[in-house]
């Protein structure tokens, strides 16, 4: 019986050859991706380290594809998507992340993936740039924003313009990312802050469009919010855009037994940095579950006194009195 092993190191060696025809490095790239998708990651060989090998070898494919045109958005999606169980097979090895990170073609070619139309190359591409901010350490996420900050905006705007289900998978969806999607992390979330325009574009095109459209735009506020709380100047702006009602009463309606602290600290450092909002905020969360964290402290907000009115009686001296 052949050995599980040697199909990964005969699809791998004929992608690392030098000589290999086009045509069977990408039938190797295919096959490589068609053994992940098998669940055959259990038998990758773990001595060899294959998985660093493949992603290496995807690259250099991926370079190829540049000095050898026409471009294949099939083999470029079947890369990406190879990529990224090889970065999952690994569990995100942070090494492998840093050489990512560090290739000067890896990330533009990602995010002229994500710009594309061809039917799943950009969502292929939208889930790897998802695996390496997730994956990578802070250090690797602020090197992309560095390098790639106005490109990195771009692609997030587009993904927001063209499909809020794609929002709504980064923050709801149960993926093998566990608990950490793109969005959760403040300095991803702070490149949509820089752009308040698109972000407002985005929301009202989402807003209300049905429930889970609803839910991800206002995460997505609310990490946009935390990412602000350091700048005044920033928060002042977003909070300006209307927003912040709506994301109040959408997590204020969410039943009791769901805990959403995060959240709850965000809109108390809100209030205490904007208090003219506070009123804004109680009327929100008015009506919503009781129990919830949110409503309660919405009812804690004391409401504001309307002062009664001054009667004023005029008088002139050539007039009787008014």
């Amino acid at each position: 019986m052949r050995d599980p092993g040697s199909y990964w190191k005969l699809a791998l060696e004929v992608l690392e050859g030098q000589d290999s025809p086009r045509v069977l490095r990408e039938r190797s790239v295919r096959a490589l991706y068609d053994l992940f998708l098998i669940d055959c990651g259990d038998e990758l060989p773990q001595s060899a380290g294959l998985a660093e090998r493949i992603i290496a070898a995807c690259i250099d494919e991926m370079k190829r594809s540049y000095v050898d045109p026409p471009r294949d958005p099939d083999i470029e999606r079947t890369i990406a998507g190879t990529i990224l169980a090889s970065l999952r097979w690994m569990h995100g090895r942070s090494v492998a992340i840093a050489n990512l990170i560090n290739d000067e073609q890896f990330l533009p070619w990602v995010i002229q993936c994500i710009h594309d139309d061809h039917p799943k190359l950009h969502e292929y591409a939208m889930d790897l740039l998802d695996g390496v901010c997730c994956w990578g350490s802070h250090a690797d996420r602020v090197t992309m924003i560095i390098r790639y900050s106005s490109s990195l905006r771009s692609a997030f705007e587009h993904v927001m313009a063209r499909k809020c289900e794609r929002l709504h998978e980064a923050f709801w969806a149960e993926s093998y990312w566990d608990e950490d999607h793109l969005f959760d992390h403040c300095d991803m979330a702070g490149l949509i802050a820089m752009s308040p325009r698109s972000l407002w574009a985005s929301v009202e095109q989402w807003k209300g469009k049905d429930e889970e459209s609803t839910a991800s735009v206002c995460c997505l506020i609310m990490r946009v919010y935390e990412s602000a709380l350091d700048s005044p100047k920033k928060l002042q702006e977003l909070l300006g855009l209307g927003h912040f009602p709506m994301a109040a009463r959408f997590f204020a309606r969410l039943p009791a037994r769901d805990v959403h602290s995060h959240e709850d600290d965000v809109f108390r450092q809100i209030l205490e940095k904007h208090p003219e909002f506070s009123q804004q905020f109680r009327e929100a969360t008015h009506d919503g579950t009781d129990g919830n964290s949110t409503t309660n402290i919405g009812r804690n907000i004391r409401p504001r006194r309307d002062r009664p009115g001054v009667q004023y009686v005029l008088e002139d001296e050539d007039m009787e009195t008014l």
